[in-house]
């Protein structure tokens, strides 16, 4: 098992595949991040009301009065954006998964990929998405079949909490009884949780080169990838931790560092003259190390399945 995945080098490759080539992510996505945001933003002037809403006297009533289309219309339309913009990140990462597994060097600065490989992505991740639902509603009838409580009852006491904090205003105090409805029809999640934890992550280890090799291949890889991850799942599973763990210990370090240098800048920018000039610097260098820091992180989490793929398939 550890002949055919090796978790150090694994990880380690990872880590610095992330250090050396976050500026490739940045390439690749920022042209589907700034359509993505242009589309939302057509999405909400065309569906959300500002001018009821800045003519309403007081909180809205519903969700419908902020709105210029029929709820069910809005959600469909909303869905079809979001459906839109995550094809457009497919592309982005379909470019990602066949840099790391095929070492295909896309140049240039524009990049806006619909071809096969984007669409492969976008499907498997789908596909998981729906493997991993349909666990979690197996899980909830479970819980809910333990507890004796409605599978879905939580969502009727969050809107009715939600329905009282829009008609009471910001800051009014719930009654005791939308609350205790609310905690007690959550107890089927708190079983689901417990109930589908394991199934959930044996799917993903299973399944952890599946995006990247339909990338790879331009094909859905599906079984492919259950009978590619045989023998070598405790060590796919040891490399997600270890990531995971690797990255929550840097944000934090991250963080802590970025909040000193905030706290400086905005001290300095409080003060005038030059002092302000050179808080306005720190605070524009805060906001760029900021954004190469997101994309490391995106490269390591990315690079992970496609590294695991091409050593699964190849060896190498």
């Amino acid at each position: 098992m550890a002949e055919r995945l090796p978790v150090g080098e694994t990880i380690n490759e990872a880590f610095q595949f992330g250090l050396h080539r976050w500026g490739a992510l940045i390439r690749f996505a920022w042209a589907p991040v700034a359509l993505s945001v242009l589309l939302f933003g057509f999405y909400a002037v065309a569906v959300i009301d500002l001018e009821a809403m800045r003519a309403a006297s007081g909180p809205p009533q519903s969700i419908g009065e902020m709105l210029k289309v029929p709820v069910p219309l809005a959600v469909a339309g909303g869905l079809a954006v979001y459906a839109a913009s995550f094809l457009l990140f497919s592309g982005a990462i379909a470019s990602l998964f066949r840099l790391v597994a095929l070492g295909e060097e896309r140049k240039g600065l524009f990049h806006l990929r619909l071809d096969g490989p984007a669409w492969r992505v976008f499907w498997a991740y789908f596909i998981l998405g729906a493997l991993g639902l349909a666990i979690s509603i197996v899980a909830l009838l479970i819980g809910a079949a333990i507890t004796g409580a409605a599978p879905f009852g939580w969502i009727k006491a969050a809107a009715d909490l939600i329905a009282f904090g829009m008609t009471q205003g910001e800051g009014a105090t719930p009654p005791a009884d939308l609350t205790n409805a609310l905690v007690a029809s959550m107890r089927p999640l708190f079983y689901a949780f417990l109930i589908g934890i394991v199934p959930t992550i044996y799917l993903n280890v299973k399944l952890a080169p599946f995006p990247a090799a339909s990338a790879a291949e331009n094909r859905l890889v599906l079984f492919g990838s259950f009978a590619m991850t045989g023998g070598a799942a405790w060590s796919i599973f040891f490399v997600y931790a270890l990531f995971f763990v690797a990255i929550i210990l840097l944000s934090l370090i991250f963080g802590l560092v970025a909040n000193i240098i905030e706290l400086l800048a905005k001290f300095a920018m409080g003060q005038g003259g030059a002092l302000a000039i050179i808080g306005s610097i720190v605070m524009l260098a805060y906001f760029v190390a900021s954004i190469i820091f997101q994309a490391f992180v995106a490269s390591v989490q990315y690079s992970i399945p496609a590294i695991v793929y091409r050593r699964l398939k190849t060896g190498e």
